[in-house]
Formats: structure tokens, sequence, C-alpha cells
């Protein structure tokens, strides 16, 4: 593990929230950015609030089940069920579920520990 894993670790037992969407927002800059983000582990359920660029009021959205996957080195999150409380975010959602998302591989560690799972867990 990296030192900067361990301190991003370290920082995310103290404020697991604030790490976790500091983490997000730097991807999502252009689109606007998280507001609220819980994760459940066990269930495999994700609920983020998000502002989108140009809007007055928050996105929430809710990835009901996921999983990690590991294929060539590479580690991925795969959405398979999502909703929305806007109907044309479920429409963008449902176009969503089953694509991968490559994780950064200097955020596995941060990932795994708050996603609850390792990604050799799943292989495709």
């Amino acid at each position: 593990m990296s030192l900067k894993s361990k301190i991003i670790k370290g920082i995310y037992k103290l404020t697991p929230n604030a790490v976790i969407i500091g983490l997000i927002n730097r991807y999502i800059a252009e689109f606007g950015k998280v507001l609220n983000f819980n994760i459940d582990g066990k269930s495999k359920e994700l609920s983020i609030k998000v502002l989108l660029a140009g809007e007055t009021e928050s996105i929430n959205l809710t990835v009901h089940n996921y999983k990690i996957v590991k294929t060539d080195n590479k580690v991925f999150f795969v959405m398979l069920s999502g909703s929305s409380d806007r109907l044309w975010v479920n429409a963008v959602l449902q176009k969503l579920v089953g694509n991968e998302f490559r994780i950064p591989e200097e955020h596995l560690d941060v990932i795994e520990e708050f996603l609850g799972t390792s990604p050799e867990c799943t292989v495709l």
C-alpha cells in the first residue's frame, strides 16, 4: 500500500463521507458536485445526492446493487441496478447498467475499504 493510500485510508476512517465525496468530486467537477454520499457494503447499495452544474435542485441517485470485478489486472465498478428521483436520470442509469467503470489503481485500497469488498472476489 502506498503512503498516499495509507494517508487517505487513515483520513477515511475518521471522516469517511468527506474522503469519498472529495474523490468523486475530483472526477466529476465539470458536471457538478456530490453533496452527500452513503454506502452499505453488506447490501451493496450506494446513495448519492448530486447538484449538477447549472441546476438549482439536487438529484438523488441510488445504486441498488453493484459488483467489483477484476480482469487483466484492472479493477472495475459495475452497477447492476439503479434509480433516481428524476425520470430522465433513470433512463440514463438504465443505459449504464452492466457497464464497467475502471477504478484508478491508486485508489484501489480506499475503494476496497469503503465498498467492503475485495476486487479479487469477482473475476470475469
